[in-house]
C-alpha cells in the first residue's frame, strides 16, 4: 500500500505540473497589455506591447525570446516587438523595440530602468526643497514637482540641467501653471501616481509614469 500511495502521489504531482498554467504574458509582470497582435505569415508577426514600468535590456531580451518561441522563425521570418510605456499614447513614438530580423536587435529609445535609476539618484531637488514627485517622459527628460519656501513649483530637467521652472497653484489634485510668460496649463497627480497633463478644456493629452 505504501508503494501504491507513493506512485499515486508522484502521478498527481506530474499531472499538476502538466495542467498548471504557464502563460507567457502572466510570467512577465511588467507587461500591462498587448495593444496590437498582427500576423502576416510567413513573412512577419508584429506585437505592440504596453509596459507598466521601465524595464532593463535583460527583461526585454527575456520577453523577446519567449515570443520567438511562440512565433518561431520556421513560421515567421521576422518578428517585430515594439513597446510603449504606461500612459504613452499610440503614435507618439516607441519607447523601445526588440525585433527579430532574423537575429534579435534590441533598441531602447528612452531611458532603461538602469538609466532612470541613475538619473533619479543624480538628484531631482536641491537643498531646502521638498520633493512632491518625479516623473519621466521619453528620453532623459524628468518632470519634477517640488515645494520650496511654502510654494509649489513645476520644472523640467535633463541630464542634471534644470529648465522651465514655474510656480503652480493647487486645487485638490489639480495643479495650475499661471506663471508670467507661460500659457495656462493644468495637470493632475492621480492616486496611482500617474501625472496627467490636461488641455484647457480638461481633456487628457498625456500621462507620465512616476519613477
Amino acid at each position: 500500500m505504501k508503494i501504491f500511495a507513493s506512485l499515486l502521489a508522484a502521478l498527481m504531482c506530474g499531472l499538476a505540473a502538466i495542467v498548471s498554467p504557464s502563460s507567457a504574458t502572466n510570467t512577465f509582470d511588467y507587461v500591462e497589455s498587448i495593444v496590437v497582435d498582427h500576423t502576416k505569415p510567413p513573412y512577419k508577426h508584429a506585437l505592440l506591447v504596453r509596459l507598466n514600468r521601465r524595464v532593463t535590456e535583460a527583461e526585454l531580451r527575456s520577453f523577446a525570446q519567449v515570443q520567438r518561441e511562440k512565433y518561431p522563425a520556421s513560421e515567421y521570418d521576422k518578428l517585430f516587438i515594439s513597446y510603449l510605456l504606461v500612459g504613452q499614447p499610440e503614435g507618439s513614438g516607441l519607447w523601445a523595440s526588440s525585433h527579430w530580423q532574423p537575429d534579435l536587435q534590441i533598441t531602447i529609445v528612452g531611458q532603461s530602468a538602469e538609466q532612470a535609476g541613475s538619473t533619479k539618484q543624480r538628484g531631482s531637488i536641491n537643498p531646502g526643497e521638498e520633493l512632491v514627485g518625479a516623473w519621466s517622459s521619453i528620453g532623459s527628460e524628468i518632470i519634477v514637482v517640488l515645494k520650496r519656501k511654502n510654494k509649489t513649483y513645476f520644472r523640467k530637467q535633463s541630464d542634471g540641467s534644470v529648465y522651465g521652472e514655474h510656480e503652480v497653484k493647487r486645487k485638490g489634485r489639480n495643479y495650475f501653471i499661471t506663471s508670467e510668460g507661460t500659457s495656462y496649463s493644468l495637470f493632475e497627480i492621480r492616486r496611482d501616481g500617474i501625472l496627467v497633463w490636461k488641455l484647457p478644456d480638461g481633456t487628457i493629452s498625456y500621462e507620465f509614469a512616476p519613477f
